[in-house]
């Protein structure tokens, strides 16, 4: 597989494709379910993984936008940077802010990012996708990096965590199915 996809097209088959997946194994559980900790070593829950996701997609979009008026956001977001510790305590802040949601409100925000996301990156050119350093904001990136970053290459992380969690809690889950 490419490093990053050089056309919009395989991008956006990229991440529907991954999408789908991280979708597929959320719909297995139940409400009660999503809402359950331990799905990461921070105690997250499937409801907050679906708030990360929405989060890192909304700034990216934020980033893009204020790059297409020509101007530079603070990346990842004000007063923190891509360091380790900052961006623990940036997910952190994240964490937070969605936890505090109900989960249909969380699955609302996570349904409607994904579709204005998308709706974005079908207005993107090939060659904008690929140019290094399209917008100051990305260094010698490219928006094809960042897209996949914070989409289908999200996806499949949080999709992962939410098998291996299920596989791990499998009894305790069909318990709470029974209840």
């Amino acid at each position: 597989m490419k490093k990053n996809p050089l056309t919009r097209d395989e991008m956006l088959a990229l991440i529907a494709k991954e999408r789908q997946i991280l979708e597929d194994a959320i719909g297995k559980l139940s409400a009660k379910e999503m809402t359950l900790g331990g799905v990461t070593d921070a105690d997250w829950s499937v409801k907050d993984l679906m708030g990360h996701l929405v989060a890192w997609e909304q700034m990216f979009l934020g980033w893009y936008r204020a790059g297409l008026k020509g101007d530079v956001p603070d990346t990842p977001a004000r007063g923190f940077t891509w360091s380790w510790e900052s961006l623990h305590k940036l997910n952190e802040r994240i964490y937070r802010r969605y936890r505090r949601m109900s989960l249909a409100e969380v699955q609302r925000l996570f349904a409607e990012s994904y579709l204005e996301t998308i709706g974005e990156i079908k207005r993107m050119s090939d060659d904008d996708l690929n140019q290094t350093g399209r917008f100051a904001w990305m260094g010698k990136g490219t928006l094809a990096g960042s897209i996949t970053a914070n989409t289908w290459r999200h996806y499949r992380w949080a999709r992962t965590l939410i098998v291996k969690w299920r596989r791990a809690n499998k009894a305790a889950l069909a318990k709470i199915a029974k209840s």
